[in-house]
């Protein structure tokens, strides 16, 4: 049975977990979090408390437990493998036992919130069942001065919440410090030491530590605090994979420049459509960031499912944390091009068709700093699935990018070519913003011409054939030559290479941006190729003509802002002259041949000047983040901490205080002090109060437990024979003795008591308070014996 003494702790353990669970809150948000939670500590206790009840073993009660879990866990975390979304399933009931080891990882690598769908919901679930069966379970069961075991199990889960929770935590604090309270006073009570005024210094207490912890965070600063899921390098890194715009040329020749690549619809006005967006130059190709690379562009986590993103239309943000409209959008790549996904916007779900839906949903990874798309198991069949994404202006008005400051965020290190510097600073040199800087790079380059790289058909057709690749001597060679021809590769690679000498933050993006082409009465040119071929429902079909790459620049107050650098196809070059005026310039020696890991920069690129020279260094990763949490953390450390010595600090005086007395002065004075030790330790245990100041030691005795009277009886005569005998009639075996006599006293009187009693006398203070002067003749004390000690030395009357 279980009485009111079990239901209240029952009700302290489920409320410490309810707490212990709040980090949690921002990884899965408040909505998805409720259902698994709530329903694991629900049906955790309810099973507890119907096996207390029942008066059930250990072996029956885990039995039930298991049972449980197994029947309730499908409706609860994974609704939907649950047959009709609540009863049990088969498949519901496998995930929730292979879940156990495998949604861990899912759940580290996943970006926050994740919601609870695609099997996620297991994991609040099966922390908050298991510390409420455990919990619950001790907590009735034992007996009333060892319940308070049972908050191991809240422990154990707010350890686990904390390493996959999240960088906000705002209700963690006051959570924590209302949980310590009710956790210190229930095991107050549960050890009958509970009184008001004790309660009173434990509230002090923990408001200083709290007091404290805010004091410390305004001192560290508002920096973010460590999160272990940040630190967790997903399995897919950009850099095991060639460079997206090394391809640029085969997508123009025959066999792909007519081919259908991809289908979409839904497409936002002015949206654009990406397949990599490219952010590290090492001198030879632009290339995907590695994981470890600023602003977290090549780390790849996984994308939630769209039926658990929990946002409805007109809500969300973009990747750069603009605000921007959730909408939906269907894609349909006819062609898979490696590892790389078409993406629009930045994607909050994705929903695969098909019948290898679950294993793309598995496989797919997304890059929360650019919004892009991977699959670390590229499928060879098209790939059919539906965005939910949040779309923003992509292209502001001129004005507002002229009036526009540069971003915060840095691009990686790279190599810089000094042709493109020159040129840069020659062009927007002027330039008072970095909008405006952005605005006349842009400019300048649409002034060049267009070519596909092919050669025409004779001589004087118009078309030149120009050389394909986008590495520090072919820009070089591109930038200095007059007229500039070149095509989007080009155009691209020259421009974030010319704003990043400037300072701006700039990557470059390959993908189909139909709408930036030539306008109707072609009076705008933003674009490198026309938009694609639109249908009547709004849907767009892409084929190889349509790919096409231009370069973000990230403004301030507007995030990442497309730029196209590249001129009109329409504007060709003229015919090439059979003997071309020489261009003096210095000669350039060609870097080596790429590695199929371009992850150092070439020995031998031209000219190369520090990306870094042009704005302050920025590093790769924090050597430590501490926000006000961690530190409200750290200043509850130091406050244990502080505990923790001040504890070892008595231990060691009293092991000081015995040693002292059991090797100094002669073989009398090393008996008394003896008695002295073991009516100490009896004080401390609580077994004997203060002596008055004219109780003989013999009355001391007979004051004690019946069981220690007979041991203590001889050791008050053993020390009334030192104090008044002749001197030197104690020997130094005798005094041996009486210590011996001394320390199965002192087992004695522990014997029967707690652990916890034990060691709380082991922390007593009792045996320093102040203790009445030593009585007996002065001639007791002869050669060899400790003279009279002060009052509060520790020496008791006769």
């Amino acid at each position: 049975m279980i009485g009111a003494r079990g239901l209240a702790g029952a009700a302290v353990v489920l409320a410490l977990d309810a707490a212990a669970l709040a980090p949690l809150i921002p990884v899965f948000g408040p909505r998805a979090l409720a259902a698994p939670a709530l329903g694991g500590l629900g049906a955790g206790a309810g099973v507890a408390i119907w096996c207390a009840v029942r008066g059930w073993a250990r072996l029956p009660t885990v039995g039930a437990a298991v049972g449980v879990y197994l029947l309730a866990g499908p409706g609860l975390a994974v609704p939907e493998l649950a047959a009709w979304g609540v009863a049990p399933s088969w498949a519901g009931a496998r995930w929730s036992v292979e879940g156990l080891v495998a949604v861990w990882s899912l759940l580290m690598t996943a970006p926050t919130p994740v919601g609870a769908g695609g099997g996620l919901g297991l994991a609040p679930f099966a922390l908050a069942y298991l510390a409420a069966a455990a919990g619950v379970s001790l907590a009735a069961r034992l007996p009333r001065r060892r319940a308070p075991a049972a908050l191991l199990a809240p422990g154990a889960v707010l350890v686990v919440a904390l390493i996959l929770g999240a960088k906000d935590s705002a209700a963690a604090g006051p959570l924590g410090v209302v949980g310590a309270l009710l956790a210190l006073a229930w095991a107050a009570w549960c050890a009958r030491s509970l009184q008001p005024r004790r309660l009173a210094g434990l509230a002090a207490v923990v408001a200083l530590a709290a007091v404290g912890g805010l004091a410390a965070a305004e001192v560290a600063g508002q920096r973010p605090r460590l999160v272990v899921r940040e630190r967790v390098t997903p399995p897919f890194d950009p850099l095991d994979y060639p460079s997206p715009l090394a391809a640029y040329r085969s997508y123009l020749k025959p066999e792909l420049s007519s081919a259908v690549l991809a289908r979409v619809s839904g497409l936002p006005p002015g949206g654009v459509v990406k397949l990599a967006v490219m952010d590290r130059f090492d001198g030879l190709v632009w290339n995907v960031g590695g994981a470890g690379s600023p602003g977290g562009s090549g780390a790849f986590t996984r994308l939630p499912a769209a039926d658990a993103a929990g946002l409805a239309p007109g809500q969300g943000q973009s990747q750069d944390g603009q605000p921007g409209e959730v909408t939906f959008v269907r894609l349909e790549s006819a062609r898979q091009l490696g590892v790389w996904l078409y993406s629009v916007g930045a994607p909050t779900a994705i929903a695969f068709e098909g019948r290898d839906a679950a294993g793309l949903r598995e496989a797919v990874r997304w890059s929360r700093a650019t919004g892009t798309l991977a699959l670390t198991s590229p499928s060879a069949d098209p790939v059919a699935y539906t965005l939910e994404t949040a779309w923003r202006d992509y292209r502001p008005s001129a004005e507002l990018i002229a009036a526009a400051g540069a971003g915060a965020v840095a691009a990686p290190e790279g190599v810089m070519v000094q042709a493109a510097a020159l040129l840069a600073a020659a062009v927007a040199g002027q330039a008072t913003s970095a909008g405006a800087k952005a605005l006349a790079l842009e400019r300048h380059l649409q002034g060049g011409y267009y070519s596909d790289g092919q050669e025409g058909p004779g001589e004087g057709s118009g078309r030149a054939a120009v050389l394909a690749g986008h590495g520090a001597g072919r820009i070089a060679e591109f930038l200095e030559a007059e007229p500039m021809v070149g095509n989007a590769e080009q155009y691209a690679a020259a421009m974030a290479l010319m704003a990043r000498s400037l300072g701006l933050s700039a990557r470059v993006v390959m993908g189909f941006a139909p709408g930036y082409g030539e306008g109707a009465d072609g009076s705008e040119r933003l674009g490198g190729g026309d938009g694609g071929a639109s249908g009547a429902d709004g849907a767009h079909t892409f084929t190889g003509e349509d790919m096409t790459a231009w370069v973000e620049v990230n403004l301030e107050g507007l995030g990442w802002v497309g730029f196209f650098p590249t001129p009109s196809r329409q504007d060709s070059p003229e015919p090439i002259l059979e003997e071309p005026r020489p261009q003096p310039r210095p000669q350039l020696v060609q870097p080596p041949p790429a590695e199929a890991r371009p992850s150092q920069e070439p020995e031998a690129a031209p000219e190369p000047v520090p990306v870094g020279s042009a704005r302050p260094a920025t590093p790769s990763a924090p050597a430590a983040a501490v926000g006000p949490l961690a530190a409200g953390a750290m200043a509850g450390g130091g406050a244990a901490c502080a505990l923790a010595a001040g504890a070892l600090t008595v231990i060691a005086a009293k092991a000081r205080r015995r040693r002292r007395r059991e090797r100094r002065g002669g073989p009398a004075a090393r008996v008394m002090a003896g008695w002295d030790e073991v009516i100490d330790q009896l004080r401390d245990l609580r077994l004997l109060g203060r002596p008055a100041p004219a109780e003989t030691r013999r009355e001391t005795a007979a004051a004690a437990p019946i069981r220690l009277r007979g041991l203590l009886s001889r050791l008050a005569w053993q020390c009334d024979a030192a104090a008044f005998g002749p001197p030197g009639a104690i020997s130094e075996r005798q005094a041996r003795v009486h210590w011996e006599g001394v320390d199965r006293a002192g087992r004695a009187a522990r014997g029967g008591l707690s652990r916890w009693r034990r060691l709380r006398a082991r922390l007593a203070l009792a045996s320093w308070r102040r203790r009445p002067p030593p009585r007996g003749p002065k001639s007791a004390i002869g050669r060899g014996a400790r003279p009279p000690r002060a009052p509060g030395s520790g020496t008791i009357g006769r």
